[in-house]
């Protein structure tokens, strides 16, 4: 069971890179994101790339969000953005 957990984590790591090279920001600072992906794939997407939009300035991010700092730092956490 726990060689299964860590494969699915594995893939979903995979996964999150492979994606990386297909979404890319527009001239209008827009973010594009592929159709199938599931609600917690967009949203780490989203965070990275608002967070890099605004060079790791959470309070930016957090802002442009709509959400409070903590709530950016705890999805930040939960999905494992540094």
């Amino acid at each position: 069971m726990k060689s299964n957990i860590d494969r699915i984590n594995q893939l979903s790591k995979e996964l999150t890179e492979e994606l990386k090279n297909v979404i890319f920001d527009t001239p209008n600072n827009c973010i594009m994101l592929p159709l199938g992906l599931s609600m917690k794939n967009m949203e780490k997407i989203i965070i990275e790339k608002t967070l890099k939009h605004f060079e790791n300035n959470q309070t930016k991010t957090a802002s442009s969000l709509g959400i409070g700092r903590s709530t950016l730092w705890r999805l930040m956490t939960e999905h494992d953005i540094k």
